[in-house]
């Protein structure tokens, strides 16, 4: 599977656009859960 994708141009780039996306979904997560605890505090 992975050799398929060695000739590919646009391989670090799809790569560093899921990476951007998981990033941003690990920070509304986080956002989330801090929202909640502080619901929970209250």
């Amino acid at each position: 599977m992975l050799s398929l994708f060695i000739g590919e141009p646009d391989y670090f780039f799809t790569i560093k656009k899921l990476n951007g996306l998981f990033l941003q979904t690990v920070k509304l997560f986080i956002c989330v859960t801090r929202l909640v605890h502080m619901f929970l505090l209250l």
